[in-house]
């Protein structure tokens, strides 16, 4: 009774009546909203699975181009050196320990642009 909805004597008495003639215009009208309710449904439910599937499209994207740009970035903007043990290489990476006390040493230098530099000299 709960799949029709169905919570009283009365409504059932009225769908049973309905049900009882088959030709009937209130059954035809029962019948049709009862299938534009499904298909609207079923409708509903394929546009959300698509909207999800278009979404995490472009999340996969987004990711990979996000992905991209930081090893381009990375590959130019990256100090590395040889490690003085093993050779190896050794990546400074930005806001590190090691970043700053670079920093505080060539400002300590006074290193600056090369076109400063070459207006002061």
């Amino acid at each position: 009774m709960s799949d029709m909805k169905i919570y009283d004597v009365e409504a059932g008495l009225v769908k049973m009546a309905m049900l009882a003639d088959a030709n009937s215009k209130t059954y035809q009208t029962s019948l049709e909203r009862e299938a534009e309710s499904r298909y609207k449904s079923r409708h509903f439910a394929e546009m959300n699975k698509t909207t999800a599937t278009l979404q995490k499209a472009a999340e996969t994207r987004i990711e990979a181009a996000r992905n991209q740009v930081w090893a381009e970035m990375y590959q130019k903007f990256a100090v590395t050196f040889p490690c003085s043990i093993c050779g190896g290489l050794v990546t400074i990476v930005p806001g590190s320990e090691v970043h700053r006390a670079i920093i505080g040493y060539l400002q300590e230098k006074r290193w600056s642009h090369g076109e400063c530099l070459k207006r002061a000299g």
